[in-house]
């Protein structure tokens, strides 16, 4: 009996190799070399950065991000820790700053015309106390010397760039919102990149669905530790 076995396992064996052998060799379709070239060239074309597009030896900076940042920095006037000198004019953008411990504290801003940072803080980088932070101890001499300065320069609005878009957006979740809803804040964006745009690009869609944390004005992130 253990004999027999031996003998039907050495048949099975013998007829599932000639299965294998007599099987036709599976043929794989290998695509030209430079069909594979021009794909991976596609590919990097639908990635590659729209505002890297537009820069060369003189331009180095796209002015659709320019336009973006100068009015964030106008938002910080208008809105967040620089809203003490929201006074002194519609146009002019800045941003506060503040080392750990209160060490040192900023305010940077310009308007169309000038540029000023204000630097306050000790050489022997000593804490200069609780709360020093940069909204109030170096933006009030930024604003009195910013005040001056508009009067002596005057001032002018910030020209928008081509390819720039506003939309009123639900500033909480950056979801678009009505004109006439409640709560609705008017965002400036460059076009494509709108929130409800169906004309985003395949270089932003990579991102698309990233969670990013909590985001604090550097006043509130000190003065609430």
């Amino acid at each position: 009996e253990y004999i027999n076995e031996i003998y039907k396992k050495e048949e099975v064996e013998t007829e599932e190799n000639l299965q294998v052998e007599n099987q036709e060799p599976v043929k794989e379709e290998l695509k030209p070399e430079n069909e594979i070239v021009s794909e991976d060239l596609e590919k990097e074309e639908e990635l590659k950065n729209p505002f890297l597009l537009s820069l060369d030896e003189t331009q180095v900076y796209d002015s659709r991000l320019s336009y973006i940042m100068t009015n964030l920095l106008r938002g910080v006037i208008q809105n967040g820790s620089g809203r003490k000198a929201k006074g002194i004019s519609n146009f002019i953008g800045g941003k506060t700053g503040t080392t750990s411990n209160y060490v040192d504290a900023w305010f940077i801003g310009f308007s169309q015309n000038i540029v000023t940072g204000v630097w306050t803080g000790f050489d022997d980088n000593k804490t200069m106390g609780y709360g020093e932070s940069g909204s109030k101890a170096a933006l009030p001499i930024w604003a009195s010397y910013m005040e001056e300065s508009i009067k002596k320069y005057g001032e002018a609005d910030f020209k928008v760039a081509p390819g720039i878009v506003n939309s009123y957006i639900n500033k909480d979740t950056g979801k678009p919102m009505e004109a006439s809803e409640p709560g609705a804040f008017l965002e400036a964006f460059v076009e494509g990149t709108e929130p409800g745009s169906t004309e985003v690009q395949e270089f932003f869609k990579k991102d698309e669905g990233k969670k990013s944390g909590d985001i604090f004005e550097e006043d509130d992130f000190f003065n609430n530790q």
